[in-house]
């Protein structure tokens, strides 16, 4: 995952295979989804050994601070979750907004 992060993103094993990134100054969807799905391809090319070859899949959730009113990070890191946990019941190799969970206001 550093190498394909900048230098200023941080990388934070939180426990087991769950991590997070934070990307300063990434607020754009679209960018982020792109940034998603590169991590993913690359984490998902096989990983060889002699040979043995090993693959994994990767399963994201993706928050923007910006959708709050006052960001704290415990209430990132649940809704950072709700959206992993929603990748993960879509399928092996998925990620999903948080803001795209929750309901539409009329």
């Amino acid at each position: 995952m550093l190498a394909h992060t900048r230098a200023h993103d941080a990388v934070l094993r939180i426990g087991g295979d769950e991590y997070i990134l934070i990307f300063p100054d990434v607020i754009d969807m679209a960018t982020l989804d792109m940034m998603a799905v590169r991590l993913i391809c690359e984490l998902e090319k096989p990983i060889i050994s002699g040979v043995h070859s090993c693959q994994i899949s990767e399963s994201g959730g993706i928050t923007l601070a910006i959708d709050y009113t006052a960001p704290a990070a415990r209430h990132l890191l649940v809704d950072d979750d709700a959206a992993l946990y929603a990748a993960k019941r879509a399928g092996c190799a998925q990620h999903k907004f948080f803001s795209q969970l929750r309901p539409k206001l009329t």
